[in-house]
């Protein structure tokens, strides 16, 4: 399906609802300005703000995506998604801090490599939680974003401990060297990054901005053909209800393994990347409140959902950041408290649930259906006769 097809869909879906239209004709504006962000003619500062926070966004729906597989198409309530992001950010940066990595290239090596190590661990999670539902399994995913966190925290040697994962090369394609630097066991003692060929490509740099965009649409891609896939109908099947799935022919164990290695694998590479946004991977930014504010934007925007995932991410994390920020009003500069804006998401989650309990962007099924011709005689024959 076209996008111009998709848009017409959505615009006469539900007999033309309002807030479906009106949610069609803000989708527009803020496409053109997520996609041309690093371009726009605003102030240095103000620019740089902007593409800071819609990178932040795109990073947040790359995980958003990954957690809308198992909790958006099995039904299952996954409270650790945030181990897998961190997993995929330790994995790749470690991995791109060796001197044998920094090869042209090497950055998409690194997270495909911290994807599949992310995977490992969300199928070795997952395999002693297949019959866990609901509470149950909720309680074992949060249990084992905690046990991640403080190994984490306990292995320096190799993490950095509670100061978290520093130095490690700038992304950019043609590798780095190092120089004047020592290694002992795994982790560099000395020594400093350069970059004689290459051009960076930090957090900053629109380089960097339109890789990441390039990863969420393909992600976006990817999930959009998975939902149409047997795989994808067999998750719904699962959320719909187990036991009906079962006596399909449908493997729930399978098809669970499935969703949690794919769960996992979005998440490590969008936690890779965000890692490489901020030059840093500390558990303080890989917290519990990660797992919280991706759930929230997935509920906002409607479980099950691709349009859901990536407008609800949207949503919470700009207004997150927006927020943060200070107005200016004859003088007076006001400000709310970060411990205050919750509250905000609070609010906002509440009066979705009551008006939208599907989310902003739900999921719509559409079946066709051939029209009965009840001119055929045939139809209501009985017998042989």
């Amino acid at each position: 399906m076209n996008p111009a097809s998709w848009a017409r869909d959505q615009w006469n879906a539900d007999g033309g609802a309002l807030w479906r239209r009106v949610g069609i004709v803000c989708l527009v504006p803020a496409c053109l300005v997520v996609a041309l962000a690093p371009a726009l003619p605003l102030p240095p500062a103000e620019g740089a703000r902007l593409m800071d926070v819609s990178l932040l966004c795109i990073l947040y729906a790359i995980v958003a995506l990954g957690l809308n597989v198992v909790t958006g198409y099995t039904g299952l309530l996954d409270l650790g998604i945030v181990a897998f992001a961190a997993v995929g950010a330790y994995t790749a940066t470690i991995l791109y801090d060796r001197p044998w990595m920094q090869f042209p290239g090497s950055l998409f090596v690194v997270l495909l490599v911290g994807g599949l190590h992310a995977s490992v661990w969300g199928v070795l999670r997952g395999a002693p939680t297949l019959r866990l539902i609901g509470d149950y399994y909720a309680i074992v995913t949060f249990a084992f974003a905690e046990i991640a966190r403080i190994f984490i925290r306990n292995e320096a040697w190799l993490t950095g401990g509670g100061n978290g994962y520093k130095n490690f090369p700038v992304p950019n394609l043609l590798g780095g060297h190092l120089e004047g630097g020592e290694y002992t066991g795994i982790l560099k003692t000395s020594g400093y990054w350069s970059y004689p060929n290459g051009t960076l490509w930090h957090g900053g740099t629109w380089q960097f901005y339109y890789l990441c965009l390039g990863f969420l649409l393909l992600a976006v891609g990817v999930m959009w053909r998975l939902e149409r896939s047997r795989v994808g109908r067999a998750w719904f099947a699962i959320k719909a209800d187990e036991t009906s799935a079962m006596t399909s022919g449908i493997h729930l164990s399978s098809l669970k393994m499935h969703a949690f290695a794919v769960s996992a694998f979005f998440a490590g590479v969008g936690g890779a990347l965000l890692a490489f946004r901020t030059s840093t991977v500390s558990t303080n930014v890989f917290d519990f409140w990660f797992s919280v504010v991706v759930l929230c934007a997935l509920v906002l925007g409607g479980m099950g959902s691709i349009g859901g995932a990536v407008g609800g991410t949207f949503i919470v994390v700009g207004l997150g950041e927006l927020l943060r920020e200070e107005i200016h009003m004859g003088g007076i500069v006001l400000k709310v408290d970060d411990r205050a804006r919750f509250l905000f998401f609070g609010v906002l989650l509440v009066i979705v649930m009551v008006f939208k309990p599907q989310g902003l962007f739900p999921r719509r099924v559409t079946t066709k259906r051939e029209p009965l011709d009840t001119t055929d005689a045939t139809l209501f024959q009985l017998g042989d006769d």
